[in-house]
């Protein structure tokens, strides 16, 4: 392979799960075979390609062949293309031993080929799992994160140089970047001035990598059935491991252990980069995988966790760590969310929200989020705020008064239940913490 067409495939990072399954990777395919930790004997395996091709491009780099890289990199990206069509297929068809055969695949590819990014994250791109008409939104992403982070404007030449800093894409030409802006451009996301091009303020919304890279997984019919048993996502599936398997094994009939396989997956394709960005991710410390948490916090937030967030009650005593549960789960939901969805942290008094901030941003053994992606303040304020930056921040923090008082008119009081569905869809709030929660019900 040339070197001149790898740089233009280098352009293309994402995998194509639209091909046809049945392909010469699935001819040697047995049409019956028992389930079981290991592929069946007469189903393809991945294994030992993807170790010889690592082995392979481990040698390249030494010696700084980028041309051999890059093609042992694009040879394994296309046998793992070919891998998820096929699971696809077994998915739809019901067809068990293909599956398990497909998943021990896809997970034997995806290891190197996350390793060969890590290592060399200028040559190769990072692997997504993205449908077509998906991949030009991440071009998009990457710029708008880029103009996002700065005040003043940038040229072309900067703006692809920033983008290919991100290490999610690899060598992109300024051609393709400069495409990509005119589409943001006409789309009113960014403008263009004499001195380079700046954000606008109109909203935009980034893609989710994970909810994406699942439905790209599964396939728009069989995504549904997922999304409606609230598994949007990889990284929903490897967190409530126990919940997906009673899930999986009710919709498709297949076994437990088939289920255990397919939460292994997810949790080998949700991994993020040790040395790059995670894409649409909030930058925090890592409260859940830290030493900080005692045994009792660590266990209310798996039964929180393994519940889906839904309703549950912590009742401890002052002092034992509820606001460090509380945090463990806000890090989990940061992980799955998209940019410009919010949530809300609603406290009994003022000095409550100032002492969550203090514990999001500022206390050594805390999340240590950025300070401006949180809001203390009524919804009025948010309002304005939201005006002026064209976003929402990340999480809002709210009194129970200022929030019951929205839409209210001046001396009026009581609840006006429109203008907070209004507040809770405008600010795209998708999860809720409820602190001090019996003082409002004593208030009742």
């Amino acid at each position: 392979m040339k070197d001149e067409e790898l740089q233009e495939e280098s352009l293309e990072p994402t995998v194509d799960v639209e091909t046809s399954p049945m392909m010469e990777l699935s001819s040697t395919l047995a049409t019956e075979a028992p389930v079981s930790g290991t592929p069946p004997p007469k189903y393809w395996r991945a294994q030992g390609l993807a170790e010889a091709l690592h082995r392979e491009f481990e040698k390249a780099q030494q010696t700084g062949d980028l041309a051999s890289m890059r093609a042992r990199f694009y040879l394994l990206v296309r046998y793992y293309g070919r891998t998820m069509a096929i699971l696809r297929h077994a998915l739809s068809e019901r067809n068990e031993p293909l599956l398990n055969a497909a998943l021990h695949n896809l997970i034997s590819l995806h290891q190197p080929l996350h390793h060969m990014h890590e290592i060399a994250p200028t040559s190769v791109p990072l692997v997504l799992n993205l449908d077509k008409d998906l991949r030009t939104r991440l071009f998009e992403d990457l710029i708008v994160e880029v103009l996002q982070e700065v005040t003043t404007p940038l040229d072309l030449d900067t703006i692809t140089r920033r983008v290919n800093e991100l290490h999610v894409l690899a060598s992109v030409k300024s051609k393709m970047i400069q495409k990509n802006i005119d589409n943001l451009v006409a789309k009113g996301h960014i403008q263009k001035g004499t001195d380079g091009f700046t954000r606008t303020k109109r909203p935009y919304s980034a893609i989710n990598l994970d909810r994406a890279s699942l439905q790209a997984l599964l396939g728009t019919k069989l995504y549904r059935d997922f999304e409606r048993s609230d598994f949007q996502g990889l990284l929903e599936i490897a967190s409530r491991s126990q919940a997906f398997q009673g899930f999986f094994t009710d919709l498709t009939g297949f076994s437990r252990e088939t289920a255990d396989l397919f939460v292994a997956a997810s949790k080998e394709l949700s991994r993020a980069p040790s040395i790059a960005p995670g894409l649409g991710l909030k930058h925090h410390a890592d409260l859940i995988g830290s030493i900080y948490p005692r045994p009792y916090q660590h266990e209310a937030y798996v039964i929180f966790r393994g519940y889906g967030y839904k309703g549950q009650v912590i009742e401890a005593p002052t002092g034992s760590g509820k606001t460090m549960i509380g945090m463990m789960c806000i890090q989990d939901w940061l992980q799955a969310m998209s940019p410009g969805e919010s949530i809300l942290i609603l406290v009994p008094t003022v000095n409550y929200q100032q002492q969550w901030l203090g514990e999001l941003c500022y206390k050594p053994i805390g999340l240590r989020l950025a300070p401006d992606m949180i809001f203390t303040g009524t919804p009025i304020a948010l309002e304005v705020e939201r005006r002026a930056m064209g976003t929402s921040p990340t999480i809002l923090i709210m009194t129970y008064t200022a929030l019951a008082q929205t839409g209210s008119g001046i001396g009026k009081g009581g609840f006006d239940q429109n203008s907070i569905e209004m507040l809770l869809q405008g600010s795209g709030i998708q999860y809720v913490i409820l602190d001090e929660v019996h003082k409002m019900v004593e208030d009742l």
